[in-house]
């Protein structure tokens, strides 16, 4: 028990923490809406590069990213950022298509090599100014360019966040299930126990889970028939007592197992009633009560050999 609690605590951090990110991911601002909180100033653009690495995105061969260094002076002391707004592709042409607001110095150094397994792209102007957004709290947090109103992807965040959540409350769920198991198994282990300690009283093996069920089964059929007789003719009335009885077997069938030498229902029925003045359901109910004694009868013979074995 002390070990699935430890496991319950280990399982119920990760659905939190998926919880929390899923509130990230709907939580995710625009530039736009970020910028709203920063201060702006103006900034003096130093390089700015495209680089290209190995993509983790299934279908795609390569991933390009724009890389940038700036200048910009907060209270006399100046800061360098490489933030930058208003990018969002991943491909050359689609950066340089981005980029093409900043790239306006007719006398800077440009460079291109497309094939270039490091640096496919770097612009250098000599003197450029640029907007600078910066949080005035941490300057060193800072972007430069021109935000954008579109919200960024959750897709990723919010499944893994998803996912997360489900794993975390899956895996307590399981420790709960084993807990309940336990809980099982115990019952279990007393009623062997139980049924031990009836064996040496009775001279009776205690049954098992599958007798006990087939005896439940076959008292539920005799029940059955004598309902269905009852309801349908009020002479059959007179087996009320014997119904009474199959319906405590029924509840609690290993004391009906271990206790009951014999349970008599056919002699009984046979001496309270010749087979012809039974009706229409007499058969039935024979048969019935027959199938049950017949299981009884075998089983008690059969546990008093596996006892004497033991």
């Amino acid at each position: 028990m002390r070990s699935a609690l430890v496991v319950l605590l280990l399982f119920l951090p990760i659905a939190a923490g998926g919880f929390l990110l899923l509130r990230v991911a709907n939580g995710l601002q625009s530039e736009a809406q970020m910028a709203a909180g920063l201060k702006q100033t103006s900034g003096r653009l130093l390089t700015i590069s495209i680089m290209w690495g190995p993509s983790v995105a299934r279908g795609s061969h390569s991933n390009y990213s724009a890389d940038a260094r700036y200048t910009f002076e907060v209270d006399g002391r100046e800061y360098t950022g490489n933030g930058i707004f208003g990018i969002h592709s991943s491909s050359l042409d689609g950066l340089k298509e981005e980029l093409k607001p900043w790239l306006n110095d007719p006398y800077a150094t440009v460079t291109e090599h497309p094939d270039s397994w490091t640096e496919a792209f770097s612009y250098a102007p000599i003197a450029e100014t640029v907007p600078v957004y910066y949080d005035a709290a941490e300057p060193t947090r800072s972007y430069f360019g021109t935000p954008s109103a579109e919200q960024p992807p959750r897709g990723v965040m919010s499944v893994f966040a998803i996912g997360m959540l489900l794993f975390g409350l899956g895996g307590a769920a399981l420790v709960i299930y084993s807990g309940i198991d336990d809980r099982r198994h115990a019952r279990d282990v007393n009623r062997r126990r139980a049924g031990d300690a009836a064996a040496a009283a009775t001279g009776v093996a205690p049954p098992s889970i599958a007798d006990t069920r087939e005896f439940t089964r076959l008292a539920v059929v005799a029940i059955r028939a004598i309902e269905v007789a009852m309801a349908g003719d009020s002479a059959y009335n007179r087996l009320d007592s014997a119904l009474d009885s199959l319906r405590q077997m029924r509840d609690h069938p290993d004391d009906a197992l271990l206790h009951t030498e014999q349970l008599g229902f056919t002699r009984w029925l046979s001496g309270e009633w010749d087979l012809e003045t039974w009706g229409p359901h007499g058969e039935q109910i024979l048969a019935a009560v027959n199938a049950l004694e017949l299981f009884h009868h075998r089983w008690r013979a059969a546990s008093r050999t596996r006892l004497i074995a033991v």
